[in-house]
């Protein structure tokens, strides 16, 4: 192959590519305003319906066994203000602190009371 016709194929190779990554550039920001203006069209319901409440932030609140725990004055500061539930209570819960959330993601390792627990031990 000759030097001219090797730098007209590498010539054709960049022009090949930045063609293909400005058809990328413009079907990536295509696909991204559709994509919002999708979310702005959802109704208040339709936001709600997409979340949830979870235990895992609200882990401090459940009842626990204390025993070689260090005191956290923050858990100690939401359990004042919220009070010390179990995982029965986290539906109601969710429903008073958060209105319009019906879904949970429940962290197993917050289930049940810690005293009936203890009764099968």
């Amino acid at each position: 192959m000759s030097e001219e016709n090797g730098n007209h194929a590498n010539s054709d190779r960049r022009e090949f590519l930045k063609t293909a990554g400005a058809g990328l550039t413009a079907a990536g920001l295509i696909l991204a305003s559709e994509n919002h203006a999708l979310a702005r069209s959802l109704t208040e319901k339709d936001k709600l319906a997409r979340i949830a409440s979870n235990t895992w932030p609200m882990r401090f609140l459940f009842k626990s066994r204390s025993t070689g725990r260090r005191s956290n004055p923050q858990a100690e500061e939401m359990k004042k203000k919220c009070g010390e539930i179990t995982m029965l209570d986290f539906p109601r819960f969710t429903k008073d602190i958060f209105p319009g959330v019906y879904h949970m993601d429940l962290w197993s390792g917050v289930f049940g009371d810690v005293t009936e627990v203890m009764a099968v031990f």
